[in-house]
């Protein structure tokens, strides 16, 4: 560490992990395979759940995917002194906030998928271009390894 009352010495932290990236493709082909649905019926049903969310977040609902979690739009704003002074421009930032559902959060406790770094040995760039991207899917019960964003 640089700075600071551990300045001089190494410092571990922890990162994540991410083996793969897995594309919408893979849960179409994935959905396909194990229900009666045509692959063009699971994405066409995919999309409309996104679509529906989305139109669902610009009324300023709250969504609850059972299993999943919960998507809830927010903001930012500066302070005003009185309801005359505010307009839209002191909204500073518009958001999505995902909480994960119980379930979904204790499968990313026990992932395991971490490593140490210190400033001597930094962690290795997980940006896009640098993971593996999932292109076929393998069995419908085979953890994919996916990567979060």
């Amino acid at each position: 560490m640089k700075v600071g009352p551990k300045a001089g010495q190494t410092i571990y932290r922890v990162q994540p992990v991410y083996n793969n990236r897995t594309p919408w493709r893979y849960f179409t082909d994935m959905i396909q395979r194990i229900s009666a649905l045509s692959a063009g019926d699971v994405s066409n049903t995919m999309q409309n759940l996104v679509e529906l969310i989305q139109d669902q977040l610009k009324l300023g609902n709250i969504v609850v995917i059972d299993g999943l979690g919960t998507f809830r739009p927010t903001l930012t704003a500066e302070a005003v002194e009185s309801p005359e002074e505010f307009n839209r421009y002191k909204v500073k930032r518009k958001r999505v906030i995902f909480t994960p559902s119980v379930e979904l959060r204790r499968i990313v406790d026990t992932a395991g998928l971490a490593m140490l770094y210190s400033e001597d040995n930094p962690a290795p760039s997980q940006e896009a271009g640098g993971s593996t991207v999932i292109e076929e899917p393998t069995t419908p019960t085979e953890p994919t390894g996916g990567e979060g964003n």
